[in-house]
């Protein structure tokens, strides 16, 4: 079988759609309040990923949210600065904690408009940063209506078909789902100052394989490229006829990116370190929580971050925490 591309995209959009208005933890439900509390008629929609909604554990460790708006300066209640920087370098981050019970409920959520999550989730966004995160599996907290989940399982739709529009040319020509959503995911992360852990990417797929497998088949068939299923082969394998210009076309998308991404993953860590309190806590954190190195965290580098940790991100690079 031969695919190739379709304007008639429903099966796809059917398996996210149901995916992400699955029910989430309960736990989760004063979070979406408070954030409603303070962003008001402004919040379009808040989406909920990352590795709590891989456990399905809200309490172990800190929540990832996105948190889409209809503009900047009616979320920010007409402040003009963090509007522009919001605007300028999307999204910025913000740090919430919540007691439910006689535990803890900490998040981290993204703010950004519901029109540049639209232009991130497509091909006209070089970088990864958006539509390789939102090619994993996510689900909607909240939504402003019907228009605005249609407009957001679009967006999803949309990050999932440029995923793999990008990673098809950069890996083999043969196939399958494994090896497509593994080195796929491999490959987004790798463009970020991201400290995860060698063989992290396959830990992805084999957490939600049933979510990668299913949408594997009506991806390809949106593809842009030409791909031919291998018959009788077990798991699935497929072939791309791609030209050697593609390949390296494609490799070289990936190879800036790298190079793009670290120095965008380096601006959002000096925007975060002004945009909820215990920044340079949840950095290092974060980085102990993915690389069981320990990190000493002095008072000097609380009170001026952006003098001293730039010392301690260029030896973490040097220790291979921090990967290229």
């Amino acid at each position: 079988m031969t695919f190739a591309p379709t304007q008639h995209l429903k099966r796809l959009t059917d398996l996210i759609d149901s995916h992400v208005n699955q029910p989430a933890h309960p736990a989760l439900e004063p979070v979406t309040q408070c954030i409603l509390e303070r962003y008001g008629d402004a919040t379009q929609a808040i989406l909920y990923y990352g590795s709590c909604l891989r456990s399905e554990n809200p309490y172990d460790g800190l929540i990832d949210l996105y948190v889409l708006v209809d503009d900047y300066l009616s979320a920010y209640k007409n402040k003009w600065l963090p509007a522009f920087f919001n605007r300028l370098l999307p999204p910025n981050v913000f740090y919430l904690e919540i007691p439910v019970g006689e535990q803890t409920i900490r998040a981290k959520y993204a703010l950004i408009s519901i029109n540049d999550f639209d232009k991130a989730t497509s091909p006209a966004w070089f970088h990864s940063y958006i539509w390789g995160r939102f090619s994993q599996p996510s689900r909607l907290l909240f939504m402003r209506g019907d228009k605005t989940r249609s407009q957001i399982v679009d967006a999803l739709v949309r990050a999932h078909i440029t995923f793999i529009n990008r990673v098809v040319p950069a890996i083999e020509t043969t196939f399958d789902s494994k090896m497509l959503w593994s080195e796929g995911l491999g490959l987004s992360y790798r463009t970020e100052l991201r400290p995860e852990k060698q063989g992290r990417a396959l830990e992805l797929y084999e957490n939600d394989r049933g979510y990668y497998d299913a949408l594997t088949e009506p991806l390809l068939e949106t593809i842009t490229t030409d791909i031919d299923s291998v018959n009788n082969s077990h798991p699935q394998q497929y072939c791309s006829r791609l030209s050697t210009q593609q390949r390296r076309i494609a490799f070289t998308g990936w190879a800036v990116r790298n190079i793009q991404g670290k120095l965008l993953s380096v601006a959002r860590l000096i925007k975060a370190l002004f945009t909820f309190q215990g920044g340079v806590d949840y950095i290092v954190w974060k980085i102990e929580r993915h690389s069981g190195v320990q990190i000493e965290v002095t008072d000097k580098l609380r009170r001026f971050p952006l003098i001293y940790g730039w010392g301690v991100l260029w030896r973490l690079h040097r220790q291979g925490i921090l990967r290229s």
